[in-house]
């Protein structure tokens, strides 16, 4: 089939300044809290207390730990690895609504669908891209980060290996937002209560998950439900990727990707 690859192609150079842009804004961000380490280790004796606290702990989940907190591994599971993939979560879901319901609202989905290219491909063509797309800004944050470690005599404990592991780490949580746009955006109609749903879910993955830490007996078995619960920060910064959670994530990643096709290929588009 002549038509192969043309669909992922053109995604990735449309996104070509998004990446630049979200990559290398990510990047700056991580490296000047980087820099920003021996500042807050020199006030750490001023916020323990704070970390402590059940609302504090609450937002930060297992990385509110005060004693890892004043550590270069744990302050890096802060703010990098906790808070970039909520940070990504507003790209993911733009990349996540480009798939399908962009091209559909603006009336051009029924012209690419009038070509020699099936449902499905388009589809994979587009998710695949946004794989690509989704590595490249997470590499670039992570480039930003580690030249921060570099220029941070304090971070020096952390290794290049690590880093590029954290950085792997968080790349099935942002898979599984956009996954999860593309599958909302498939099965329902109106692309405002896609977003709005996709949100939601995202929103309460995270505090359930967190607020968990707090109150193991009540949200213990919800906790379960939240896909946040199989990203640990603090864990891939001490040890490194923690394999059997980083499947579970792409397994969920595939399984949505999966029933987006279903959809897509079952759906009524809007001309």
């Amino acid at each position: 089939m002549t038509n192969v690859g043309v669909i992922f192609k053109r995604a990735l150079w449309d996104a070509r300044m998004g990446v630049l842009g979200w990559g290398i804004g990510l990047g700056i961000l991580a490296l000047l809290e980087m820099a920003l380490f021996p500042t807050i280790q020199q006030a750490f004796s001023n916020i323990a207390d704070l970390l402590e606290n059940p609302l504090y702990r609450a937002f930060l989940g297992e990385t509110a730990d005060a004693a890892a907190f004043a550590t270069p591994e744990g302050y890096l599971a802060i703010y990098v690895l906790a808070f970039v993939p909520l940070y990504l979560a507003v790209y993911m879901v733009l990349l996540g609504l480009g798939i399908v319901s962009n091209d559909e609202e603006r009336g051009r989905l029924d012209v690419l669908l009038g070509t020699p290219i099936p449902r499905w491909q388009l589809v994979a063509e587009k998710f695949a891209a946004v794989v690509v797309i989704t590595v490249l800004v997470l590499a670039l944050n992570g480039l930003g980060a580690q030249i921060g470690v570099w220029l941070t005599p304090e971070m020096q404990g952390i290794t290049v290996m690590r880093m590029a592991e954290a950085t792997l780490a968080m790349l099935p949580v942002a898979l599984v937002m956009a996954a999860m746009t593309l599958f909302l955006t498939s099965l329902l109609r109106s692309r405002a209560l896609a977003i709005g749903v996709t949100g939601a879910i995202i929103i309460a993955s995270y505090f359930v998950n967190n607020l968990a830490t707090v109150a193991q007996d009540t949200l213990g078995v919800i906790r379960q439900l939240s896909f946040f619960n199989y990203f640990s920060p603090l864990d891939t910064m001490r040890s490194g990727v923690i394999w059997g959670d980083f499947f579970i994530m792409l397994v969920i990643a595939l399984v949505l990707f999966g029933l987006s096709l279903v959809a897509f290929q079952r759906r009524d588009l809007a001309v």
